[in-house]
């Protein structure tokens, strides 16, 4: 019993990765397709932040160190 909940698990697992595997690769490729199309404006950014804490120290400090960065978080209702 115990191998086939592992089998499982493992299966299920491995489907999950290689469909957010596909996913990436997919917003990947309509990222750089969009950026085809479009112009630079202002300054490039080092680091954009998504779905992160409002409270992420990581924008903070890249904008310390000289570097354009934003932060777009997630706020739960």
């Amino acid at each position: 019993m115990k191998e086939d909940w592992e089998d499982t698990i493992n299966t299920v697992m491995q489907d999950e990765l290689v469909r957010s595997r596909k996913l990436i690769k997919q917003f990947e490729t309509e990222l750089h397709e969009a950026s085809k199309m479009t112009r630079p404006m202002g300054k490039p950014i080092s680091l954009l932040e998504v779905f992160c804490s409002s409270r992420s120290p990581l924008t903070h400090q890249m904008q310390c160190l000289g570097h354009q960065a934003l932060r777009f978080g997630f706020t739960l209702q």
